[in-house]
């Protein structure tokens, strides 16, 4: 009787327990198609936004309108978005470096 009860207890305790919902992966506005880049330039916004102050703004803002220039019309040859994918990684490690002194979430 008593193993009974038992099992029946833990049965109730596993039916009690709420199942933890997965958390879903983070979408990024798709700016390039190219979910590094997305993903760099959103990050790369967001601190901008969040954590730069003005003056040290505008500089970074040119150089991302610039890049994202160049890297729509990169996306549009042939092998562009192959090699696109490995360039935002790079450009995230180095605007990580940059940009410690403003504490951005990467």
């Amino acid at each position: 009787m008593l193993l009974i009860g038992l099992a029946a207890s833990a049965c109730k305790s596993k039916q009690e327990t709420p199942a933890i919902p997965a958390t879903p992966a983070p979408t990024y506005p798709s700016v390039l198609g190219v979910p590094d880049c997305d993903r760099y330039i959103a990050k790369f916004q967001l601190c901008l936004e969040q954590h730069v102050p003005d003056l040290a703004k505008i500089p970074l803002k040119i150089g991302l309108e610039e890049a994202i220039k160049e890297w729509k019309k990169k996306v549009t040859l042939p092998d562009g978005v192959s090699q696109l994918g490995p360039a935002c990684q790079l450009a995230l490690q180095a605007t990580q470096k940059a940009t410690e002194k403003f504490h951005c979430e990467w």
